[in-house]
């Protein structure tokens, strides 16, 4: 008789749980969520590292009926996991969570989607699968704690994906809380992945998010095989929390379970850079708006940042030598912000085809000043504070806190925001007409009776 802890409890709310359980809030959350994740893969699937994974699946020769999202190609589960995860997480366009540091989309709905069409599941189940991998993601990143996880240099992705990504296939699965109990155990024997990309640059940090996916699947069937794992992978004295963490909260897994959800905690991104860099963006284009300056005539721009993020984006500097430095550089994303107007999907993509050489925007991110500051400190990780302070040549100061950046659950992207986001990603893949297809989908996803047409949607008809 496995003795009911955290992770044995955890899986019982998981195997009990069905869509007629979850609140009307929570399924839109998974809707928007899902709706962001597919616009993301999407776009993320034309870019050449990404394309590097496919291209790797592709020569392992593995057959299979998965569908790798954006293209005709198919694939056996993991691997097709594997492709839509790394698609997924591919151009730091996809959601994430302040307070626990998870990303949820990228994990929980390439392993729910390649399940899913395996098993034929409905609208509904799917929801129901991504929702309840999504609550468990971001359970297992409050339980691990963002400053506990990054103080040891791990990735949330690597770290934390594994669990969701196994509670979205097993629950497709059908398995039951004994099964469900180990395939968490298994799933805490994927998890790795480093921060070292934010000091050092790298494609590997798009991989995190297709490897977490993947082993979320190869948990799931060993589990319904009879393969068995810790039943305390989690709170145990060797378990997870204890190897990865330095500051684990172990009664975040179960606080409230199925009464509170915390996967609405979840943030859409506006920009196409790291978290932490948002808030800063708007407190720059707060500035700018209540003070329309050129960049000639900005002498200095300080930036006040917890050390979580002096850290993860305040090391890259002023001149990236890649796409992903760019996109953890305060410095460069907020030249970008100044020079540009802009820090969307093609402002990154430009400055990496330019091979981030333009000069206006290296000499604003070189006026660029990240330091730390005990304000924000003091509200990490409960939000992050965007704190910008600009110095102009004539001898003014303005400046503007952000408590609240666009896309968090206090200051949320609107639906049409949301929409406009999809298809601009979208369609660069899709037709526009099946873009929209693609979207009115989702839209209406509990009415879906069978999971293989969202997935068909997936490739221009």
């Amino acid at each position: 008789m496995i003795q009911a802890g955290a992770t044995v409890q955890l899986a019982e709310y998981l195997a009990k749980t069905n869509y007629q359980d979850l609140p009307g809030p929570v399924i839109e959350k998974t809707k928007e969520l899902i709706t962001d994740q597919l616009g993301v893969a999407l776009a993320s699937s034309t870019l050449p590292w990404n394309r590097k994974v496919l291209e790797y699946v592709q020569d392992m020769g593995i057959s299979g009926e998965s569908r790798v999202v954006g293209t005709p190609y198919r694939t056996a589960l993991e691997y097709a996991a594997l492709v839509n995860g790394t698609f997924g997480h591919g151009f730091e366009l996809d959601d994430y969570c302040t307070p626990c540091g998870a990303h949820v989309g990228c994990v929980v709905f390439p392993a729910a989607l390649a399940v899913g069409v395996k098993v034929g599941a409905t609208g509904a189940e799917f929801l129901s699968a991504f929702a309840l991998g999504a609550e468990t993601v971001i359970r297992v990143g409050f339980a691990f704690t963002v400053r506990g996880l990054a103080a040891r240099g791990f990735h949330s992705t690597s770290v934390y994906g594994p669990f969701g990504a196994v509670a979205a296939a097993a629950k497709l699965l059908n398995l039951n809380k004994e099964s469900l109990t180990f395939a968490l155990g298994i799933a805490g024997a994927h998890c790795s992945g480093t921060t070292e990309y934010d000091q050092t640059g790298g494609d590997i940090k798009r991989l995190h998010a297709g490897i977490a996916a993947m082993a979320g699947i190869r948990a799931a069937y060993l589990a319904k095989k009879g393969f068995t794992a810790p039943p305390t992978i989690l709170e145990g004295k060797n378990g997870s929390l204890q190897a990865f963490s330095s500051s684990p909260m172990v009664e975040k897994l179960t606080d409230s379970l199925g009464s509170d959800f915390y996967m609405q905690a979840t943030r859409i991104k506006p920009y196409a850079c790291c978290g932490a860099i948002i808030p800063e963006i708007d407190a720059v284009r707060q500035i700018l708006q209540e003070h329309p300056l050129k960049p000639a005539e900005v002498k200095q721009i300080t930036v006040g940042v917890e050390n979580r993020a002096l850290s993860h984006v305040g090391t890259v500097g002023p001149e990236p030598k890649d796409i992903t430095g760019a996109q953890f550089s305060s410095h460069f994303s907020l030249g970008l912000t100044l020079v540009k107007g802009s820090n969307d999907f093609r402002s990154y993509f430009d400055a990496m085809n330019n091979g981030f050489s333009d000069r206006d925007v290296i000499e604003v991110a070189k006026k660029v000043n990240v330091v730390h500051d005990e304000e924000s400190e003091a509200i990490y990780p409960t939000t992050r504070l965007g704190k910008v302070s600009l110095e102009t040549k004539d001898g003014q100061t303005y400046s503007a806190k952000v408590f609240h950046p666009r896309g968090s659950p206090e200051n949320p992207l609107s639906r049409q925001e949301l929409e406009d986001k999809f298809l601009g990603l979208a369609s660069m893949v899709l037709s526009r007409d099946r873009a929209k297809e693609l979207l009115h989908a989702v839209r209406n996803l509990e009415h879906m009776k069978d999971i293989n047409e969202l997935a068909d949607l997936t490739v221009s008809g």
